[in-house]
């Protein structure tokens, strides 16, 4: 199984965001710190097993909107499409796209694991990836063997517990459960039979008495239950009378008026609306005919002046260029005094430049690109040779102090050497061995002193074990007999006495009663020895098993403590094989070893100083050697610059003399006089550019008035003044406006005089159309005129209130009836009875109602009675009930019994085996783990799991073990990384392989430790999808590289960036 997809509707700081196509391998997520990758793995938790229960938990409430959940899309093993949907608490599951239906996805789906497993295993961060104590857990070790002993999601756990608790049910010490109680109520029932006596003679009687007053009681209940429906039916009779008699008369005045039932339905309305539109259409004619004359009469009086009219484009176009005429006549003078300014301007330019320049000068000047560029190439050759000169001259001085100070340091070190006394140990060769030695010999001290501890504990645990198999065999040989057989023979023997003594002195009744006393007792002395066998038996079963188990647990104790002796004894050597590389003398204790590490530790100091203080002699003469040769080298390269800067200077000046600018002259004020020659050739253009403006604006002057002067000729008018003007044909343009308005006005009357003439037309047949309509109306009423209609029209009101009523009617009568089959029974019985028949048939049927109402409690109550008195005459019918339940009560204490005897035996055989389980398949999951750490590692390491010890230990190729304790922080990430996957793993071979989620558990390893996690990750995602997240983007380029191998070609590898509740796809690419 993997995720396919997800979506988020609203959880913590994600809002409506999802990925639709995750593969199936690797998916990493990279985000710095708050960024929310814990918060997704959150989410997929929740979805998963759904939130969190306890106080102090954090929900992830949506921060930014949406409802509290989301969906995972899940691919299952065997192709299936799994939709998982949690918004809120409850999870809904859609199948292949099928209809949703409500369940936990953990039972359903992952094999029955609990959030707990889930989140130790298969999506974890680094707090839950901490430790070994997820191979103990009980969660753990019973899915593990459910999934390998092909159980599928069956819990071990829950298996036991179920067991426990039903063991609980039966029997407990010292409580009342199921045994007890059956024990309990069999002596009761005993005691209840012992108590019966003696039988009532009148009981037949006063059965037979009762049945006789049960049977009256049920036939006065009939009678009573058939008159109350008769005073129903009468009472339905009483009320139908009325509604059926109107009824009649209704059809009787229906059939008279039935010629007037086709009259035109809502005549008068229709003759009411119809003579109010004519009267309408005939006030609206007469107002349109004086609005037609009024329009014509305005027509005539609007006459505009239509050569305006017609030469109106000529004054629109010429008016539009009103502006740019006024604008014209009112710049020519301020551009004849803009060409005086700029030919001032032009002359003092000139002047700027010196006083022999003029305009044949100015032209011949070169301020082409090439000039610029070889001036400024001079520039900055003399600019570079200067500083180059100068950096060098203090330089020169920089190295002479330099070479001051290295003398001065180089004569120090050399008296510090001399000062210094030689170490006892003159290389770090000898220096590391002895401390690996010293290590070395510290983890045997720590070992040798752990197997102490482990042995001691084997053996008080021996000796416990020994005292409790020597008491369980005591108690297995003792011999049980809870009541002999003479004590059986004793009893039968007694009675048969008494049964002679009382036979031959009083009577045989009483000598038979006391030997029938005799045999009972027997039989119950009888069934209390098999009670009592029965328990020994269970008891005794129970201490053969703590014995075999205690015997077990001897001989594993035994082989414990001699392999704990072995290993002592091999400790011992070794520590006697490592001394002499440390010290001279023996190393006894753990004070010897830590006095020898100062020493040590001194030593080190002492060589690491000598060391120190020779290679800063070396340093000092090499450094005072290459400041001295520095020194010489910057005297030499200082001269150099000097020279070529001489060089550059004589040729600048040669360049200047050929181009006829003198040799004062720099470089920097070259620029400065192309600027000062440019601004005065901008201010020649200038004077050009206004003498062109200036001829242009008079030329278009005279040109529009030429214009103007042809308009007023044509349209009839002279000029206002002595020259035309804007003020000539701005009275052209109102002219023309007013003309305009008057067409306008005279266009719009006659739209209004042809829209009243056709209104007219229009109003005149409708007109005739309304007045066709009222003679239409009274030939369907068949009246003569309007009088007769409305006499028709009240009759046929007068008929449609018949109807009405009649309807009325029969709905009452439905109602009172119920349907309409009882309906016609009901007219039929109306028909043929009489109301004061029916009342006197009432009267009678509730007399004798309340007369049978009076008389019923009282038999009740005898009836009550005699009961009671039966009751208290059967008890001598409870003997046969109390036998019967005591047979019953010794069947179900036998089968109790067998049940708590299966019970146990079931529970012992379940932890054996799952303890042969764990002993033969853990191991798979160990050398899985071991083979993914030797991936990281890169060395060839064995993880040890030692029977009856918890937790692991790493063995190298020497064989030396180190305990979780001797690890470093990041071997043991490592390994717990590495045990993980393997239990991953062991799932996935038995059940639906899960998806890995891990959050951020990389952040101790190293570089290459790194390198190392990546390839087990990549190689876990071949069979198996792992999602993980982490804040470092180095190991995106570190898995990137690894995926460039053959190897993993063929694992699918995505990236995906998480940035304040967003994500984007990354490209490793990139990222490398």
């Amino acid at each position: 199984m993997y995720i396919s997809g997800f979506h988020i509707d609203g959880f913590g700081i994600y809002h409506n965001l999802g990925i639709q196509d995750l593969p199936p391998g690797l998916v990493v997520f990279v985000g710095d710190n708050e960024s929310g990758k814990t918060t997704l793995m959150e989410f997929f938790r929740a979805v998963l097993f759904g939130p969190r229960r306890g106080a102090a938990r954090n929900d992830y409430p949506p921060l930014r909107g949406g409802n509290h959940g989301g969906r995972l899309v899940l691919r299952m093993h065997d192709g299936r499409r799994v939709m998982v949907e949690r918004l809120g608490k409850a999870a809904t599951m859609a199948v292949d796209g099928g209809a949703p239906q409500r369940g936990e996805p953990g039972e359903l789906l992952l094999g029955g694991i609990d959030r707990t497993t889930f989140e130790h295993i298969f999506a974890l961060g680094l707090e839950e990836l901490q430790g070994l104590k997820v191979l103990d857990h009980e969660g753990v070790r019973g899915r593990l063997f459910s999934a390998g002993a092909g159980l599928g999601a069956a819990s071990v756990p829950a298996a036991l517990k179920s067991i426990d608790e039903e063991l609980g049910t039966l029997w407990a010490p010292r409580s009342k459960k199921r045994l007890a109680q059956l024990i309990d109520r069999r002596r009761g029932v005993e005691k209840e039979i012992k108590d019966l006596q003696g039988q009532a003679a009148a009981y037949a009687a006063e059965q037979r008495r009762k049945e006789d007053l049960e049977a009256r009681i049920r036939r006065e209940r009939a009678e009573m239950e058939g008159i109350r429906l008769r005073l129903r039916r009468l009472e339905q009779l009483q009320q139908a009378r009325k509604p059926w008699a109107d009824m009649l008369t209704g059809w009787q005045r229906v059939k008279e008026l039935e010629g007037v039932k086709d009259f035109p339905p809502y005549g008068l309305e229709q003759l009411a609306r119809l003579k109010k539109d004519r009267e309408e259409i005939q006030l609206g004619l007469k107002e349109r005919e004086g609005e037609a004359a009024d329009l014509r009469a305005r027509l005539e009086q609007k006459k505009p002046d239509d050569a305006l009219i017609r030469h109106r484009e000529e004054i629109e176009t010429l008016f539009g260029e009103r502006e740019k005429i006024a604008t014209m006549l009112g710049d020519l003078p301020s551009l004849r005094k803009s060409l005086a300014r700029a030919e001032e301007e032009y002359k003092q330019r000139l002047k700027d430049l010196g006083p022999d320049w003029e305009a044949h000068r100015l032209a011949q000047v070169d301020t082409s690109v090439a000039v610029r560029q070889q001036v400024q190439e001079f520039g900055r050759k003399l600019d570079q040779a200067e500083r180059r000169s100068e950096q060098l001259r203090i330089q020169e001085q920089i190295l002479a102090k330099e070479a001051e100070e290295a003398r001065r340091k180089q004569q120090e070190a050399r008296r510090a050497w001399a000062q210094l006394p030689a170490p006892a140990i003159r290389t770090p060769a000898e220096l590391r061995e002895k401390l690996e030695a010293l290590a070395s010999l510290r983890g045997l001290f720590h070992r040798r002193e752990l197997l102490q501890v482990q042995w001691q504990d084997r053996s008080q645990r021996e000796e416990e074990a020994r005292a409790r198999l020597a008491l369980l065999r005591e108690q297995l040989e003792a011999t049980y007999d809870p009541v002999p057989w003479w004590a059986f023979l004793s009893v039968i023997l007694t009675g048969f006495v008494l049964d002679v003594i009382f036979s031959t002195h009083a009577s045989h009744l009483a000598g038979n009663l006391a030997f029938l006393a005799g045999l009972l007792a027997a039989g119950l002395l009888y069934l209390w020895r098999r009670r009592l066998l029965a328990l020994e038996k269970v008891r005794r079963l129970r201490f053969q098993e703590e014995a075999r188990l205690t015997e077990n647990a001897l001989r594993s104790w035994s082989t414990e403590i001699a392999a704990l002796a072995g290993q002592a004894s091999r400790v011992e050597q070794e520590i006697a094989e490592l001394y002499p590389k440390v010290a001279s003398s023996p190393l006894r204790e753990v004070s010897d070893l830590e006095r020898r590490a100062i020493e040590l530790q001194q030593a080190a100091e002492q060589l690491q100083a000598w060391q120190a203080l020779g290679q800063e002699r070396a340093k000092t003469e090499e450094a005072l050697q290459h400041s001295l040769e520095r020194l010489d080298q910057a005297r030499q390269e200082a001269d150099q610059a000097a020279a070529a800067l001489q060089d550059l200077q004589a040729e600048w000046r040669r360049w200047l003399k050929a181009h006829g600018l003198p040799e004062s002259l720099q470089p920097a004020a070259f620029e400065a006089l192309l600027q000062a020659v440019a601004r005065a050739r901008e201010s020649e253009g200038k004077v050009g550019e206004a003498r062109q403006r200036l001829k242009d604006a008079e030329a278009y002057v005279a040109e529009a008035r030429n214009r103007i002067l042809h308009l007023l000729a044509i349209c009839g008018r002279s000029p206002q003044g002595p020259e035309a003007g804007v003020e000539d044909l701005d009275g052209l343009r109102r002219a023309l406006a007013e003309a305009l308005e008057l067409d306008k006005e005279r266009q719009e009357l006659q739209h209004r005089l042809n829209v009243s003439r056709e209104q007219l037309a229009h109003l005149r047949a409708h007109l005739q159309n309304k007045e066709q309509e009222l003679q239409q109306l009274l030939k369907e009423a068949g009246a003569a005129n309007e009088d007769d209609f409305r006499r028709l029209a009240a009759l046929h009101q007068e008929y449609l209130d018949c109807r009405k009523h009649l309807e009325q009617s029969e709905i009452a009568l439905l109602s009172i009836a119920g349907n309409p089959e009882a309906l016609k029974g009901l007219q039929e019985e109306l028909s043929r009875t009489d109301p004061l028949a029916l009342q006197g048939e009432k009267e009678k049927l509730e007399a004798r109602l309340r007369l049978l109402e009076e008389s019923l409690p009282q038999a009740d109550q005898e009836v009550g009675r005699l009961k009671l008195k039966l009751q208290e005459m059967a008890q001598d019918e409870r003997l046969g009930n109390l036998l019967q339940e005591q047979s019953v009560l010794e069947e179900q204490l036998q089968e109790a019994l067998k049940r708590w005897a299966a019970l146990v035996v079931s529970r012992h055989l379940v932890e054996v085996a799952r303890g042969i389980y764990e002993r033969e398949r853990q191991p798979q999951v160990i050398q899985q783990a071991a083979r993914f750490l030797e991936i990281m590692t890169g060395e060839r390491r064995r993880l040890v799991s030692l029977p009856g010890e918890p937790g692991l230990q790493l063995e190298d190729p020497a064989l030396r073990r180190k305990g979780e304790i001797q690890w470093s922080a990041g071997l043991a990430d490592q390994v717990y990384l590495a045990v993980r996957l393997g239990l991953a793993r062991e799932f996935g071979r038995h059940v639906e392989p899960l998806p890995v989620i891990l959050d951020d558990v990389l952040v101790k390893f190293d570089p290459r430790r790194r390198r190392g996690a990546a390839r087990v990750i990549l190689e876990f995602a071949r069979q198996q999808q792992v999602l993980l997240f982490t804040c470092h983007p180095e190991f995106q380029k570190i898995i990137a590289n690894l995926h460039r191998e053959d190897y993993f070609q063929g694992t699918p590898v995505s990236y995906f960036r998480i940035a304040d509740g967003a994500l984007h796809a990354g490209c490793p690419e990139a990222a490398v």
